[in-house]
């Protein structure tokens, strides 16, 4: 008999896919999570997390030469990687839970992309 009290959160796949266009969308993701478990007292800390973490990083391999386009994609998938070990399984906790879809959130952000490239684009001009 299958269990219906499972919490539909969204999967440690899904922050780690999430986390390579950035580790705020992952971070978002995983704030719903939060929210779905009612841990509202954790959402503001994580907001923090996922605002200042890539930030304070690529600062600071910035000011060592590294430059931001080879380290983008590493310290937000460092930080994906953060939300699903050890935040997961101090926060969390649960791993038996049934997975959200992700279409909403995939369209949104594609939507912010592509608003991005238009602005390029129409900035150019």
């Amino acid at each position: 008999m299958e269990n219906n009290n499972k919490p539909v959160l969204y999967s440690k796949i899904s922050l780690m896919i999430f986390s390579v266009f950035s580790c705020f969308f992952s971070g978002l993701l995983y704030i719903q999570n939060l929210r779905e478990l009612r841990k509202n007292k954790l959402v503001i800390p994580m907001i923090f997390y996922s605002v200042f973490f890539p930030t304070v990083l690529s600062k600071m391999l910035i000011s060592l030469g590294i430059p931001l386009y080879y380290s983008y994609i590493p310290i937000n998938l460092l930080g994906g990687f953060l939300l699903i070990k050890p935040f997961w399984n101090y926060q969390i906790e649960i791993e038996d839970y049934k997975a959200r879809s992700i279409t909403v959130p995939v369209v949104v952000v594609l939507g912010i992309i592509g608003l991005f490239i238009a602005l390029n684009i129409f900035s150019r001009r």
